[in-house]
């Protein structure tokens, strides 16, 4: 039982998480370029600023939370309160964004509500399974996560960094104007597929270190030992 509530919980942050990724790529069309879509998003030129805002904030928050599920699994200290307080930052992001948008076309979109009923949720989860006789019986979220923190944290480094390099690709074929996609903004794409890639590769790695038992240790020395001899030629003339 204690075991399945953890699993919900690091579902719902996972789910959370995507969604939120997802969302802010979204927005990048009205954010950026709401002049290109004619006259229904002409009055969210003048909300421009805030709604840059909120992608970017967006972005960030969902890599957080990309990083805090990954704590989840592994139970580490901080994962649960680190958690409340990303879910808390999402809603007041997802909140903003709903409302606004809801005060100016008259009707919310359903991608925001959607968003904003699961963070609704899974706040509420979190916040349930904090009540003590809960609490107590799921053991928390720390302590030991019975298996590799070197293959945990390479599927979870994997799987975020394969969510955000595809996340624009997703988004691609619904946001389309005239033949070009509104999503490829360069300041939004670029840092995606350069996290996202970055990530890939950190969990492959992680991946490789834990089948062959490589400890980051071994690789520090290793790298230590490396530098020392291509600099003890420099030294020596020195």
């Amino acid at each position: 039982m204690a075991k399945t509530l953890r699993i919900i919980a690091i579902v719902l942050l996972g789910a959370t998480a995507f969604m939120t990724l997802v969302g802010s790529v979204g927005t990048v069309c009205v954010a950026f370029n709401a002049e290109l879509y004619g006259r229904a998003f002409q009055q969210y030129i003048e909300h421009a600023t805030l709604y840059q805002v909120l992608t970017f904030a967006g972005l960030l928050l969902a890599i957080a939370s990309i990083i805090a599920t990954y704590a989840l699994a592994v139970r580490d200290k901080w994962a649960y309160k680190g958690a409340v307080i990303i879910l808390v930052l999402i809603l007041a992001q997802v909140s903003i964004k709903l409302f606004n948008t809801w005060s100016i076309s008259g009707a919310p979109f359903a991608p925001v509500l959607v968003r904003f009923m699961l963070v609704i949720v899974t706040l509420a989860y979190f916040l349930v399974i904090r009540i003590p006789g809960i609490w107590s019986k799921i053991g928390g979220f720390t302590g030991s996560s019975g298996g590799s923190r070197s293959t945990v944290a390479g599927i979870a480094a994997i799987t975020g960094g394969a969510a955000l390099m595809l996340t624009p690709l997703m988004a691609y074929p619904s946001h389309m104007v005239e033949g070009a996609s509104l999503v490829t903004y360069q300041p939004i794409l670029i840092p995606l597929l350069l996290v996202g890639g970055h990530l890939v590769m950190m969990g492959i790695t992680m991946l490789v270190m834990s089948a062959f038992n490589i400890s980051h240790k071994q690789i520090a020395v290793w790298l230590r030992k490396r530098i020392t001899s291509l600099l003890r030629p420099i030294t020596m003339r020195g």
